[in-house]
């Protein structure tokens, strides 16, 4: 059997405890999502000679995902469409104004082969997913168009594909006041 001198003793206490510091980080930090779920909620409020108020809006507005990592873009409105479209963050609306006026809405309607000053298309749109960068979401002006629930393609998914480290910023040019973004870890 062999003994340990005091400093021996201490260094192996040391290191044991390091290493188990290290394995103990490690399982606190969890990987990043590979798959997400943003669901479209909406509804509206309406009092006469006062308001209407449309409570459209991105559950949850800020998702962290992997790089590669899918999301599910799930409409529980059934009354009408939406989009999920990466802009720059210098473009996501933030003013009444803004929203009222948005000028990269109009572009993305474009790409999607919308007229954005004429008529809603009588089906659905020639372009219901835009990709203006490489395969995958990654780059501002990528758009997927999501119809109303109950009506056919009121779920759909895609990849994330930025790299790691990148945030984007994502906004529906129907409601341009729906804002979020993705984390990409």
């Amino acid at each position: 059997m062999r003994s340990f001198t005091s400093r021996q003793a201490c260094s192996a206490i040391l290191i044991g405890t390091g290493v188990l510091a290290a394995a103990a980080t490690a399982l606190a930090a969890p990987s990043p999502p590979h798959r997400a779920t943003i669901t479209i909620r909406a509804s509206v409020s309406f009092k006469p000679n006062q308001y209407l108020q449309l409570n459209n809006r991105y559950v949850p507005g800020t998702v962290d995902i992997a790089s590669g990592g899918t999301i599910t873009l799930n409409n529980t409105d059934s009354s009408e469409g939406h989009s999920l479209s990466l802009v720059k963050k210098s473009d996501v609306p933030r003013t009444a104004n803004q929203v009222n006026n948005c000028n990269i809405c109009n572009s993305i309607f474009q790409a999607h082969g919308i007229n954005p000053n004429g008529p809603p298309p009588s089906g659905p749109p020639p372009h219901p997913v835009v990709n203006v960068g490489a395969p995958g979401f990654n780059t501002p002006g990528d758009s997927i168009l999501v119809g109303p629930k109950g009506r056919g393609h009121s779920k759909v998914s895609f990849k994330v594909t930025a790299k790691r480290g990148t945030t984007l910023y994502f906004i529906c040019i129907f409601h341009p006041w729906m804002q979020g973004k993705f984390v990409v870890q």
